[in-house]
């Protein structure tokens, strides 16, 4: 399988300043059931994983990179340096692994994004993303695919396509949040949806935003969606991660399998994912 992906070289950049809403909204699930349906979007950016693509920050063109945005607790470290058996390639699939490191017994976790400190990003702000992935149920484990605003200091958004927590919770956990410049108050809405079979298999993640809501999808179709706050409407980068759930008093190595990550935009195509290459 291909690579398809459309780069742009983009010269400025406008500052979003995440402002703090009054009420964050409820989601709905008056279309739980409902398919997905593609007829009027187009394939724009993908990475079916032919190759591995992986940079350090500051280092590549990506179009991933390694722990750029995690935050790590007491115990744990990001696998960083490349190569580094985090990462791995067989047949087309993305293997990302968490382990202990025998050396100084801290929990080495896998952590990719599109985009960097200088940067090349991988962005996009209306469209649909989905990832075949095979979420990992080791017990203690933290998996999953989530989207991110650039934060220049003036806040983000967060988007987290799917979250897993391993054995004993069966689940896909979405949600969506504010993070406003500081001072101010964290406003989010998170939700839960039982699938038994989540770790016996791939299964396909997806979201679809546009300017009114965001709808998150399992195996294409539709699990709730949720309204779009105005300061939500910005372009926003893709992340992969595994890592140790601190709230486990064990913690057991996991890998989590991607055989791909696939953007499509509406058609025509006003917000296409961007490579940002700042000075060409």
């Amino acid at each position: 399988m291909r690579v398809l992906s459309i780069i742009v070289l983009v010269l400025t950049q406008t500052a979003h300043t995440v402002a703090h809403s009054a009420e964050y909204p409820a989601y709905d699930v008056s279309y739980v059931g409902s398919v997905i349906d593609l007829s009027n979007y187009q394939q724009v950016w993908a990475d079916e994983f032919d190759t591995l693509r992986i940079s350090r920050p500051g280092r590549g063109w990506g179009p991933w990179f390694t722990g750029v945005h995690a935050v790590l607790v007491a115990g744990e470290k990001m696998a960083v340096n490349l190569p580094d058996p985090a990462y791995s390639l067989n047949s087309g699939v993305l293997s990302m692994s968490t382990r202990l490191d025998p050396v100084d017994s801290k929990r080495v976790e896998a952590h990719l994004q599109t985009h960097d400190e200088r940067g090349h990003t991988v962005e996009f702000q209306n469209g649909y993303v989905e990832a075949r992935i095979w979420i990992p149920g080791a017990l203690g484990s933290h998996a999953g695919l989530w989207l991110l605003s650039i934060e220049k200091g003036l806040g983000h958004i967060e988007v987290d396509i799917v979250e897993t927590y391993g054995v004993g919770d069966a689940s896909v956990h979405f949600s969506t949040h504010v993070w406003p410049a500081r001072p101010g108050k964290h406003q989010y809405n998170s939700k839960r949806a039982v699938r038994k079979e989540i770790f016996d298999d791939y299964h396909l993640y997806g979201l679809l935003a546009t300017d009114e809501y965001f709808a998150f999808y399992y195996d294409q179709k539709e699990m709730a969606r949720i309204a779009r706050l105005p300061e939500q409407r910005v372009p926003m980068y893709l992340l992969l991660s595994v890592f140790g759930n601190p709230t486990q008093p064990i913690i057991e190595p996991a890998t989590m399998k991607v055989d791909y990550v696939r953007i499509y935009a509406p058609k025509p195509t006003p917000n296409p994912p961007v490579l940002n290459v700042p000075g060409g």
